[in-house]
């Protein structure tokens, strides 16, 4: 009766979203009271979701039927101190993804971006996120289809155990850009999607919108190398489209554009030249290196 009085008075506050039931299981008993949880939560309060996350696709394919509403990916790519790469490929987020939207039916399919724990992580090597990584980490996974991002804090002692605000980069980067971004953006992400643009780069992935009547492509470099030029065909008849939260433009030419991606780059292209999304990652990068320098 202990976790019956404890859901009762917690999901009447009018901040709770979810009940975060889980967190990578992996003993055949926990995950067996697991099922009875997501039954009874369902019994005593069915107007809130269940979560639960797993850091393999095939975890959250197993786990999601009988366990939970939305099943969350927190697969980390896991950057490196000693080198400007990430230990797991960063296109893992996004073919992970893509399997798990293949095998799970009538669930929502979410992504815990990485966070990270100095006390943990520190001492084995890693390091946390730059704002270019942890935007690709972002966006890789609403790419491949996700309909939630779930960023979080570690625990709850010590600074070292401050997840997404344990630097700047993640701090500022999470506040006040992505988080504000996609909230501007969420009235497009859950709009239809449609197929009317190719890209000639594979290592390039790409989604295209339609909200409005206007054309909005969510394009990015998960492959962990630059890509030089890559080219775009859309049947847009406009000489230029916006690129969002970069405060510049690209030009067309029988509706064909090109466009450089660096390491991690994100790139969202528009022909709505009136959309803007408040955010401009060039500050938001000055922004956070300044922090750094304190």
């Amino acid at each position: 009766m202990q976790i019956h009085d404890y859901v009762t008075k917690i999901s009447k506050h009018p901040a709770f979203l979810a009940w975060y039931a889980y967190d990578e299981p992996r003993n055949p008993d926990w995950i067996a009271q697991l099922k009875i949880l997501y039954r009874k939560l369902h019994e005593w309060d069915p107007a809130h979701p269940v979560i639960g996350c797993d850091n393999t696709p095939g975890g959250c394919i197993a786990l999601a039927e009988e366990t939970t509403d939305i099943i969350a990916l927190d697969l980390y790519p896991n950057p490196r101190r000693d080198t400007d790469a990430s230990e797991k490929p960063v296109i893992n987020i996004f073919h992970g993804t893509k399997m798990m939207f293949q095998s799970i039916k009538e669930k929502s399919i979410w992504n815990i971006p990485q966070a990270f724990s100095h006390e943990e992580w520190n001492r084995k090597g890693y390091r946390s996120p730059t704002f270019p990584e942890i935007r690709c980490f972002t966006y890789s996974a609403i790419v491949a289809g996700v309909t939630g991002i779930l960023p979080y804090k570690i625990g709850s002692n010590g600074k070292n155990k401050r997840g997404i605000f344990i630097s700047p980069d993640m701090r500022i980067g999470y506040l006040e850009g992505i988080c504000p971004e996609i909230s501007t953006l969420s009235e497009v992400l859950l709009a239809d999607e449609t197929q009317e643009i190719s890209v000639d780069n594979p290592n390039i992935k790409i989604m295209v919108k339609k909200y409005n009547g206007r054309t909005f492509l969510f394009a990015v470099n998960p492959s962990m190398k630059k890509q030089g030029k890559v080219s775009f065909r859309t049947k847009s008849s406009s000489s230029q489209w916006s690129v969002l939260s970069e405060d510049r433009k690209v030009s067309l030419s029988n509706g064909t554009f090109t466009d450089a991606f660096d390491l991690d780059a994100v790139h969202i292209y528009t022909d709505d030249t009136a959309f803007h999304t408040g955010i401009d990652i060039v500050q938001l990068q000055k922004k956070i290196d300044q922090e750094k320098k304190k």
